[in-house]
């Protein structure tokens, strides 16, 4: 009864508005720029290729009956013709999934237009840009320049204590205590577009998360990234009212007004 449209909304960047039951309560994680990465989903349990990961949602999440799917000849003809098969299979099923993943590629925002020289940034954004990239944000770690994502696993001091089973992330799968808290680095396209943040959309907008990053960190954490407790980081960002709104404003700039309008990426 579900598709995976249910949770990737296209005018949410291909994320969605609340958290997925399935998942235990994990944000529904945005669909951009996978063909990039090799590891997936917020706690990293899948690694490899999209192939891989749509072999997971096939098999585990959707149990695909592919009774069903042989049924329809439009898909069986479709099948024969590109991948030489009569019967369709849950890996001949992967395939085409994979490939539609790697089609949901953002790269036309107002970032990637200045980025390109294609365009400009307002004094404010331009402003916010030099935060976001330079040692006085530190954003730029982990969300690197054009990508967004540095598609790793990292705690971020978002936790003393894991009170829900999801908050440990990457150390459900592990189990080496150093993976405790871990999350993969969201990316940051179309960010503006999401309702719920951090895995398991504890904020609810970009200025509670940039405020948490500013002050709210904790820093206490035996294995929080490096990054977060560099020499004058151990206090927060200390960012003034009107660099949150300029890093803020420059947020707004990663969307993609193209992509999430696209008529091919429509049901």
């Amino acid at each position: 009864g579900e598709s995976c449209n249910t949770c990737h909304l296209q005018e949410n960047g291909f994320a969605a508005p609340g958290l997925s039951d399935f998942d235990k309560g994990l944000t529904k994680i945005a669909l951009v720029n996978l063909a990039w990465n090799k590891n997936f989903m917020w706690d990293g349990r899948i690694t490899g290729t999209l192939e891989d990961v749509m072999l997971v949602e096939l098999t585990i999440r959707f149990n695909t009956d592919l009774a069903k799917i042989n049924e329809i000849e439009e898909y069986r003809t479709a099948f024969r013709q590109y991948y030489g098969v009569n019967n369709i299979g849950v890996k001949d099923m992967a395939k085409p999934l994979a490939q539609f993943m790697r089609s949901l590629v953002s790269y036309n925002s107002k970032y990637d237009n200045y980025f390109m020289a294609a365009g400009t940034l307002t004094a404010k954004e331009m402003a916010g840009r030099n935060i976001f990239f330079s040692e006085k944000g530190d954003c730029f770690h982990c969300h690197v320049e054009r990508m967004l994502s540095d598609n790793m696993m990292h705690n971020n001091g978002l936790d003393s204590i894991y009170s829900k089973g999801i908050d440990k992330g990457y150390y459900n799968f592990t189990k080496n205590e150093m993976d405790l808290g871990k999350f993969k680095t969201p990316n940051l396209r179309n960010v503006a577009l999401r309702t719920e943040f951090m895995h398991d959309g504890r904020f609810k907008t970009l200025m509670e998360v940039i405020n948490f990053y500013d002050h709210g960190v904790h820093t206490g954490v035996k294995n929080i990234d490096p990054v977060m407790i560099k020499p004058g980081k151990m206090d927060g960002l200390k960012l003034t009212d009107e660099e949150k709104d300029q890093l803020l404003a420059f947020l707004h700039t990663f969307t993609d007004t193209v992509m999430i309008n696209n008529p091919g990426f429509r049901k």
